[in-house]
């Protein structure tokens, strides 16, 4: 499993798109969980696709048998909402002893100021 790749800038309003890779599984009954922890709070929140998220992964078998796939979330960015917050994917697989995890660490939001602003 990856480190969880996320884009270089955050912009309100905007699609922000995380990817965490998994690779060399077998057999395909993978687990596969996004998770939002929210600034000064330990509970895990677990996402779900929604008019806020997006959530898929599509599995690929692989020339030696085993399974690989990239699981993508993809968020609406509001500041308000996703300043300072962390998304962690987490995957469960019998060949695990325990779930493995990758976390974005606490991300920033930039509001973009230059946006065009209606004539009076």
């Amino acid at each position: 499993m990856g480190e969880i790749i996320k884009p270089d800038t955050l912009i309100h309003g905007k699609e922000g798109r995380f990817q965490c890779k998994i690779w060399g599984y077998f057999p395909l009954c993978l687990e596969l969980r996004w998770f939002r922890i929210e600034v000064g709070v330990r509970e895990r929140i677990p996402l779900f696709t929604s008019e806020k998220y997006f959530l898929t992964m599509e599995p690929e078998r692989q020339s030696d048998g085993t399974f690989c796939g990239t699981a993508l979330l993809i968020v609406s960015v509001d500041s308000a909402t996703e300043q300072g917050v962390q998304f962690i994917c987490q995957v469960r697989h019998p060949s695990l002893g325990e779930p493995l995890e990758r976390s974005t660490g606490a991300l920033s939001v930039t509001v973009n100021s230059a946006e065009p602003r209606p004539l009076p």
